[in-house]
């Protein structure tokens, strides 16, 4: 299994276009094959951080999924969208 977890603070004026944009981008990440778990959300308490806890059934998974059109569009929408870089933590778990 491959998780990945981390952020983005976005720029506070661009809360509510990420907010739209991340519903979509959620389910159609969900129902990706491999896809165990895929989830954003706003941090409590800093609420203009995006989070991301995504789970992958494998390697190659994940590998398929980050080279989807809607991931490249995604990230791009999001880094534009952003006061910082983002920040992802990738760990591989044997099972």
């Amino acid at each position: 299994m491959v998780l990945i977890y981390g952020g983005v603070l976005v720029t506070e004026s661009e809360v509510a276009s990420v907010t739209e944009a991340a519903r979509a981008f959620q389910a159609t990440c969900q129902a990706e094959d491999g896809c165990i778990d895929y989830v954003l959300s706003w941090d409590i308490a800093q609420p203009n951080r995006i989070r991301l806890v995504e789970a992958w059934a494998t390697e190659e998974d994940y590998k398929a999924h980050t080279g989807q059109p809607h991931v490249q569009e995604w990230s791009a929408f999001v880094k534009a969208a952003s006061a910082e870089a983002p920040a992802f933590n990738r760990h591989i778990f044997a099972g």
